[in-house]
């Protein structure tokens, strides 16, 4: 296992634990204190723990090496997860708010919910938002879009917290205000929505061949121009092969009296000079044409 995978195991295995006593904390606590807004934050959590363990088995997959059937390797299994981790949360977002509106229109509950509920609420706005930075942290260090999604989703149930924590407050000030409570599970379901679509909805677009951003294939035509045996190049084309993988395919243009085996070489030497390049491009075609110009010129 790589330094990459052991950092995904850590993190992973910590948001299992944390989700775990949240989860079990939420919901008992939302139950006896009569908060729904605490027991749709403890659906939340339930959530987490579900996308933790889709990061947990696809960590064993997504940096296995290319093979015959994957030669571009397996890192888009990544993008699926991350996929996987937005639609969860947009699932989770839609639960909680029809809950929540039936509960409303049936008259909502005639109770203040208790004060454990409160604090449960405040500590998960606590140590949630200090795991979606610590965990942000160290996925930026490794490249993991997967472990990013689910880090946001560490600040989406902090987030949720927060309306919850104002619900049980204002019924506790006051019993007529116990609606608060059901419009804090609306609201929490709103944030979750929210954070699904920016997870998910990006890494579709991946899946789907996303070109490479602009400033990035600006550089490599910044790297042709300044090849001095590149005499022209009128095709560059990109492709995101993972989370932050990119593929790509250039056409140069070589003097036509250069041999086969000197073009090879220097298309060679190109494409390493493009690996080596601190862009994100971990594959690259280079397809040697004859500069048209030079043909033209001789006839």
């Amino acid at each position: 296992m790589n330094t990459r995978q052991k950092t995904v195991d850590k993190l992973t295995f910590f948001s299992i634990l944390t989700n775990l006593f949240f989860s079990f904390a939420k919901i008992l606590a939302g139950h006896f204190s009569r908060s729904q807004a605490l027991l749709a934050d403890g659906i939340h959590s339930t959530s987490d723990l579900i996308t933790d363990l889709a990061i947990l088995i696809g960590n064993r997959f997504w940096d296995k090496e290319a093979d015959s059937d994957h030669p571009h390797g397996h890192q888009r299994l990544e993008n699926l997860v991350t996929i996987f981790i937005g639609i969860t949360l947009v699932g989770v977002a839609i639960f909680i708010a029809v809950e929540a509106t039936q509960n409303m229109i049936a008259g909502g509950s005639q109770k203040a919910p208790g004060f454990l509920a409160l604090i449960i609420a405040i500590l998960s706005i606590i140590i949630k938002e200090y795991l979606f930075r610590y965990t942000v942290r160290e996925a930026k260090q490794i490249g993991s879009d997967a472990l990013i999604a689910n880090a946001w989703h560490h600040r989406s149930d902090a987030l949720s917290s927060i309306p919850a924590a104002l619900a049980i407050l204002l019924a506790q000030i006051s019993p007529s205000l116990s609606m608060a409570d059901s419009i804090g599970a609306i609201l929490v379901a709103v944030l979750i929505a929210i954070t699904g679509l920016k997870i998910a909805i990006p890494n579709l677009d991946k899946i789907m061949d996303k070109a490479a951003p602009p400033e990035i294939v600006e550089k490599v035509y910044e790297m042709l121009a300044n090849t001095s045996f590149v005499l022209g190049t009128h095709k560059i084309r990109t492709r995101f092969i993972g989370p932050n993988s990119i593929a790509i395919e250039i056409h140069i243009e070589v003097d036509p009296q250069m041999t086969v085996k000197e073009a090879d070489l220097k298309a060679q030497n190109l494409k390493e000079k493009i690996l080596n390049a601190p862009l994100g491009i971990t594959d690259v075609i280079v397809k040697v044409e004859p500069h048209m110009e030079n043909i033209c010129s001789k006839k």
